[in-house]
């Protein structure tokens, strides 16, 4: 490896044009490796079931319960019921980078929706409502007329420009598992 002092290009520089050309390389540098990096924190990544989809997830619920999953989504409707704050939202299939993207069918499987719940207002960010899409990150606790039911423990979100981003995570403890009340949107079904 050639440190950037040593190479040739840098040494035919002045040295005020060798200090910006440095600060330069430095700064794209930068640049590339944050382009590159997930939008998700690495403790979750690690905790998820790998390549989860909302089509897999539909197809065997059972086979995911109780485990760490990372969908996209986009906010359809909210409310309270049980004491929880219930969220429905309509999947965005997520990129090598957890950014979620519009499906390639508007009506195929991955076009569904699922819900996700945590146990109060205050416990989401300030700005939620304003994200144009989001990256989910929470446990399967369950279904409701076959749309999977996530405890929420993380969630990132976009505004529709796409470069104003907003973090949430919760500090609910993990092995806390609401019950899922009677009603809301149908009948919930415990696996």
């Amino acid at each position: 490896v050639t440190h950037v002092d040593d190479a040739p290009f840098f040494n035919r520089l002045p040295g005020n044009h060798h200090r910006r050309a440095s600060a330069i390389s430095s700064v794209l540098l930068v640049l590339i490796l944050a382009a590159c990096r997930s939008s998700l924190p690495a403790k979750f990544v690690e905790q998820a079931e790998p390549g989860v989809t909302l089509t897999t997830l539909t197809a065997s619920p059972q086979e995911y319960r109780d485990k760490v999953v990372i969908l996209g989504r986009v906010l359809v409707k909210k409310g309270k019921k049980g004491g929880q704050v219930w969220l429905r939202l309509k999947n965005r299939p997520l990129d090598p980078q957890y950014h979620p993207h519009r499906p390639i069918s508007l009506d195929g499987p991955e076009a569904g929706h699922f819900w996700v719940t945590t146990s109060s207002p205050q416990q989401l960010p300030p700005r939620y409502r304003q994200w144009a899409r989001m990256t989910i990150v929470g446990r399967v606790i369950g279904t409701t007329n076959e749309e999977p039911v996530l405890l929420l423990m993380y969630m990132r979100g976009w505004d529709v420009s796409g470069k104003n981003d907003d973090t949430w995570e919760t500090s609910i403890d993990p092995a806390y598992v609401p019950s899922i009340p009677d009603g809301l949107h149908g009948e919930f079904q415990t696996q």
